[in-house]
């Protein structure tokens, strides 16, 4: 018995070290230290979320998960104001205009600001996995003990602090499971491309990108968005391959003109599943089409990359190019098609209030006026329109030219390896994936400096408007690639050198993740402003249905679970607002002022944001004189305790604390 024990030993050992076995114990290290990057990764750097985007859509995603539809708790005046236009232009969609809600403010206001497949990615999840949305202050990950003492209205017991919000941190982990997906993609689509080592140094310069974890970790849909580009760049590779192997067939005569006796007399190839080259390929035209228009449906401006692909399949496909075209472009509008119709039927626009994001943070309306105002003047000539796009693409393209690309995966050995795109390769396929991705680094960076709004300048490295962050993976396994090609040009005294310069790019890349592993001392709450306790206590002041004012909406919509709109331009639209569409029961102010960082309220008030400065000045020194509640002309009567955290009025005097939990 111990004989046979002894040989099965050996010959395990034997596997380990020189069979098959050998490739698995490596593939089973290498698990194992991506599992424990992650791990600390998550411990040390998970921060909640902090981007309006992210909150915005998970809101949303509740609200499909409970059963309320496409509908939003964080109301735009801009989106008040279309579907206000929208029910005077066709009364027959709602009642009449002098009895109706135009805006929709007293049911569930529809949603007219985002595409819906990451929110229904999102509410599938919630459905699926169990979020528990109060914030948990009895569990050692979720809170901290504290001897500090606590106030009110940040909801917490004595004791103990808030530290992370779970449905953040679950949203955060199915991110981070994408980005893994999209890594074993990348792989073997570099493998395929490429080769074998081009293959591991591009995976592990992926998942050593600090900046993609970080996007992972925020709650956008880039994570969604890079795994729909990568299938599409599967679906071309696979396309160009199915669609020139019939060409490669042709015979011809002694002048160079393709014999059709010859040719008809050739057996196809076999594509997927027994089909033919040609069906195969015009599969995978469709799937093109469908990925493009999928990626729309995620966010809009993805949506452009159809104009490369179309140059791709017309000029890389052969004789059946027109047909293929044609294939995807159909596909493609058929899928954008269906919601486009119901964004037109609801709201009177296209892509609703994403339809004017040309003119956001432009000269007529700078950071988010467009979308807090009321009634916009949107009366001007298409000539005028066309000045201000055009001055727009030129003002965000010096950007885009002098910072972004430059720093395309969150470090400057990016532009590096982005030139290993426009080096020619000895392959054709590699050669023609080259130039689909050297056209859409140019489409993306036209679509990203038009579609350019507030959001980038509130977060400029993590938001969804930044579309170069797609093209990472791809500029890494080509960067790496050119890298063995130089490095391959090279007569090396020693072997080992070349390793160790691979080693020396693949530390550069990984670095800054590496800093952040080290910074482990950051608190993993964004306050000020975002403190989910203290937002949830301001909820209680509300009953199911009733409206708040803020200029964190998407936050209160968010963690407080309550219809939100944003703070108007003015005093006088959030007036007419209480007036004539629903009564305001809270007004909830904190320091974000719009420009990135998160200042002090004297800021806030110098901000160019006259009326309102006036009102909390005003506000400010009734309480100092011992005055009871705001101006005689506003509708909320008390002051909240908060001050100088948050700016709080509400028309109740206590929270509801008898409500249920949000």
């Amino acid at each position: 018995m111990l004989s046979i024990i002894m040989s099965g030993l050996h010959d395990l050992i034997y596997r380990l070290e020189e069979g098959g076995g050998k490739r698995w114990l490596r593939v089973a290290a290498a698990a194992l230290g991506l599992l424990l990057i992650a791990i600390s990764y998550n411990w040390l750097c998970f921060r909640n979320m902090a981007t309006q985007e992210a909150m915005d859509d998970a809101q949303l995603a509740r609200n499909i998960a409970e059963g309320n539809g496409f509908t939003t708790l964080f109301v735009r005046p801009f989106s008040m104001r279309l579907l206000q236009s929208r029910a005077r232009s066709n009364p027959s969609l709602n009642a009449p205009w002098e009895t109706a809600d135009p805006a929709r403010l007293k049911g569930m206001h529809p949603d007219i600001a985002n595409a819906p497949v990451y929110p229904l990615v999102l509410a599938s999840l919630m459905k699926v996995l169990p979020f528990h949305y109060p914030v948990d202050l009895t569990h050692r990950f979720w809170s901290t003990s504290s001897s500090r003492p606590v106030a009110d209205w940040e909801g917490a017991p004595e004791g103990r602090v808030f530290r992370r919000y779970q449905p953040d941190f679950i949203i955060s982990g199915f991110n981070q499971i994408v980005l893994l997906l999209v890594a074993v993609m990348i792989f073997f689509l570099a493998r395929r491309v490429f080769d074998l080592r081009t293959a591991i140094l591009t995976t592990i310069l992926l998942l050593g990108t600090d900046l993609l974890w970080r996007f992972a970790m925020s709650g956008l849909a880039t994570m969604v968005l890079l795994l729909i580009f990568s299938c599409l760049l599967w679906c071309l590779v696979g396309l160009e391959e199915k669609a020139r192997e019939p060409d490669e067939k042709l015979v011809t005569d002694g002048r160079g003109v393709p014999d059709k006796e010859i040719l008809a007399q050739v057996p196809k190839q076999s594509g997927v599943g027994g089909l033919s080259s040609e069906t195969t390929a015009l599969i995978l035209a469709a799937l093109a089409g469908a990925l493009v228009a999928l990626g729309a449906l995620t966010r809009y401006p993805f949506g452009w990359l159809i104009v490369p692909v179309l140059v791709f399949i017309m000029l890389f496909t052969g004789s059946r190019c027109v047909s293929f075209s044609l294939t995807t472009l159909l596909t493609f509008a058929l899928i954008l098609s269906s919601w486009i119709v119901r964004n037109y039927s609801v709201s009177g626009a296209p892509f609703g209030t994403a339809t004017y994001a040309i003119l956001e943070s432009s000269r007529l309306f700078p950071g988010d006026q467009l979308q807090r105002s009321l009634d916009p003047d949107m009366d001007f000539p298409g000539l005028v329109f066309a000045k201000i796009a055009w001055a727009k693409l030129l003002s965000n393209s010096g950007q885009i030219v002098q910072s972004d690309l430059p720093r395309l995966g969150g470090t400057w050995v990016g532009s590096f390896f982005l030139v290993g795109m426009l080096v020619p390769a000895t392959e054709r396929r590699t050669r023609r994936l080259g130039c689909f991705l050297g056209i859409s680094v140019v489409v993306l960076a036209i679509a990203q400096a038009l579609c350019r709004t507030q959001l980038s300048a509130d977060c400029p490295d993590l938001n969804s408007e930044n579309l170069l962050v797609l093209l990472v993976p791809s500029v890494w396994m080509f960067g790496a690639s050119f890298l063995y090609r130089l490095l391959g040009q090279v007569d090396w005294s020693f072997p080992q050198l070349q390793s160790i310069a691979v080693g020396v790019f693949g530390i550069m890349t990984c670095l800054p993740m590496v800093l952040s592993l080290l910074a482990f001392s950051r608190s993993p709450v964004v306050f000020p402003p975002y403190y989910p306790p203290g937002i949830q206590y301001v909820a209680r002041f509300l009953k199911a249905g009733e409206l708040m004012a803020s200029d964190i909406p998407w936050a209160v919509a968010w963690y407080g679970h309550a219809q939100c709109v944003w703070l108007p331009q003015t005093k006088r639209d959030l007036l007419a607002i209480n007036d004539r569409q629903k009564p305001l029961q809270a007004l909830y102010l904190t320091h974000a002022a719009g420009t990135g960082e998160f200042q002090s309220f004297d800021q806030w008030i110098r901000a160019g944001q006259e009326n309102w400065g006036d009102f909390i000045m005003d506000c400010i020194l009734r309480k100092q004189q011992g005055k009871p509640g705001p101006p005689a002309d506003f509708p909320l009567e008390y002051w909240q305790n908060g001050w100088p955290m948050h700016f709080l009025l509400t028309r109740r005097e206590r929270p509801r604390m008898d409500a249920e939990s949000r």
